[in-house]
């Protein structure tokens, strides 16, 4: 298992939280976090692997409150 982070942005792009994530691999964390976002938490999300960001996926200016 691996321990990643994911930072979590608003719509402006800001990191307002973060939260650790234990996965198996990096495909498993980027679907952990969609699905916290896709509970309405958040507009964009970091993934991080200790100092080194793995993945991002940026606000979208789509999604509503």
């Amino acid at each position: 298992m691996a321990i990643y982070w994911c930072r979590f942005l608003d719509r402006e792009g800001r990191v307002y939280a973060a939260e650790k994530l234990v996965c198996a691999d990096l495909e498993t964390a980027v679907e952990t976090a969609r699905g916290i976002i896709a509970r309405g938490e958040g507009y964009g999300f970091e993934i991080w692997d200790q100092a080194r960001r793995v993945h991002i996926e940026q606000p979208s200016p789509e999604r509503t409150p």
